[in-house]
């Protein structure tokens, strides 16, 4: 099966909020959080819409107690300004939208199509996808910095973190034991998907990542990539 990209790694801006936690915290030696359902994202390029919707599930339950389907498709093909218009995002572009419109619930846009087969879908639904997304904004959002605020992140706000990773030919042959090789062959391109935790794993630390690529891909959807890893590129928690 062909497995599609789709994210577009941002440039540094001054401006960004960099997220702090508050007080110091001990970690325990392994965490995972409540977990929502692997997505798949097929063929098209949308793996920054559905990590954004995967962090919003999460978030969902934590806060409500509520497992709510967040849709894939509204965040991917909703659009303003001077914002890419193309196959695949950038994270920050995706994440600003949902802080000024959130998203929408699974059963009010349930498709997933590349950005320009969507758009007259968007349009016919625009009205009531921005009236209903009020219900499900988001405050803020910050990059990470350090594995020691990721981990805050998850443990003391259970907030899953978005990371963006540099692919190579390798991580397309990560194993059913799930931990993503050592970069080797081409560079592909870039990828977000979702942290929800971390585990050691021979004495070693990894994180705990939800992909959006199905469950028949490495361990029933998830992978461990070492926490050291240099295919990490960027870190955003909502």
């Amino acid at each position: 099966m062909k497995y599609a990209l789709g994210c577009f790694k941002d440039k540094e801006d001054k401006r960004d909020f960099i997220f702090k936690p508050t007080m110091a915290v001990k970690f325990p030696t392994n965490f995972k959080l409540e977990s929502t359902n692997v997505k798949n994202q097929g063929e098209i390029n949308s793996c920054v819409a559905h990590s954004i919707s995967t962090i919003k599930e999460i978030q969902e339950f934590y806060e409500t107690g509520k497992n709510l389907s967040f849709s894939v498709g509204w965040i991917y093909g909703y659009r303003v300004g001077n914002q890419y218009r193309g196959q695949g995002m950038y994270p920050r572009e995706a994440l600003n939208n949902l802080i000024k419109y959130g998203d929408v619930l699974q059963t009010d846009f349930p498709e997933n199509m590349e950005y320009a087969d969507i758009q007259n879908l968007i349009n016919k639904r625009k009205v009531k996808c921005l009236s209903n997304g009020k219900n499900y904004r988001c405050q803020a959002y910050a990059r990470v910095k350090s594995a020691n605020d990721v981990k805050a992140c998850l443990y003391t706000n259970h907030s899953p973190v978005m990371v963006v990773c540099d692919i190579f030919d390798s991580f397309y042959n990560t194993g059913k034991n799930g931990i993503v090789p050592l970069k080797r062959g081409n560079e592909c391109g870039s990828h977000a998907m979702t942290i929800v935790g971390w585990r050691k794993i021979n004495s070693a630390e990894y994180w705990i990542v939800q992909n959006s690529w199905g469950t028949e891909w490495a361990d029933k959807g998830y992978c461990y990539i070492n926490i050291g890893a240099n295919i990490i590129t960027d870190l955003y928690t909502v």
